[in-house]
């Protein structure tokens, strides 16, 4: 017969793993895919992590980044007279782009 303690230890250890997988790996595995996302140039999808802990402000930084770079790379593009390439239009305020890429006012 198995001691009690036993089953004890083995409910906080199975407890612990899926706290840490749950709240801890899963959002950090999450985060990465799309940072990986964001170095090839897609800057489409933000992160949804609802999360109101460390790493959910992680999170929320990570989007305010992107959509600064949302940003730039419109400005850039409109400052240098190039498309933006196709399908990578982000830009949702009183300039938005066409199906080539190139800016223009609403």
């Amino acid at each position: 017969m198995v001691p009690l303690a036993a089953w004890g230890t083995t409910l906080v250890l199975a407890g612990t793993w899926y706290f840490t997988q749950r709240v801890i790996i899963e959002p950090i595995k999450l985060l990465t895919a799309e940072t990986q996302k964001v170095t090839s140039g897609d800057l489409s999808t933000p992160v949804e992590i609802e999360s109101k802990n460390e790493i959910g402000e992680l999170a929320q930084s990570f989007n305010q980044m992107v959509e600064w770079l949302q940003v730039l790379t419109h400005q850039i593009s409109r400052a240098t007279g190039t498309a933006v390439p196709p399908g990578k239009c982000y830009f949702s305020g009183p300039e938005t782009c066409d199906e080539t890429g190139i800016i223009y006012n609403k």
